[in-house]
């Protein structure tokens, strides 16, 4: 097969993997930080509904190590899922012009009013102010 042929081949491989939701993995650097890994993850899909129990298992790691060795880099599960739920959020505000209820969906919250009020906490404005 010709190496481009080799390479689609992988990337559909990939695709189907991470459709599956079995692909967080392989896209995951090992040499990094815990809490960089956790967020990476989180990263694949804000918008789903994570837990310590799942990423645990992804890594291949206990919930109480993966909170353990989370707190020894000073940081939470929730705090790293909040994190990057808030940044993709920021990101969706500063360059679409998708509805604000969308983009709360779009980065793991349910709820609007939940969302603005988290999202003013972390930034300190509301969204409709970010545009």
């Amino acid at each position: 097969l010709s190496t481009s042929l080799q390479l689609h081949q992988t990337m559909g491989l990939l695709l189907a993997l991470h459709e599956a939701g079995y692909a967080g993995p392989l896209l995951v650097e090992r040499q990094q930080d815990l809490s960089a890994q956790v967020r990476q993850l989180v990263m694949l899909s804000p918008a789903q509904a994570w837990s310590v129990s799942r990423v645990a298992k992804m890594l291949f790691l206990g919930e109480s190590t993966l909170r353990r060795r989370l707190q020894q880099e000073s940081q939470s599960f929730r705090q790293i899922v909040e994190e990057v739920r808030m940044a993709h959020a920021l990101g969706q505000l500063q360059t679409t012009s998708r509805p604000i209820g969308e983009i709360a969906q779009n980065s793991g919250y349910q709820s609007g009013s939940r969302f603005t009020a988290r999202f003013r906490q972390h930034y300190g404005l509301l969204p409709k102010h970010v545009r």
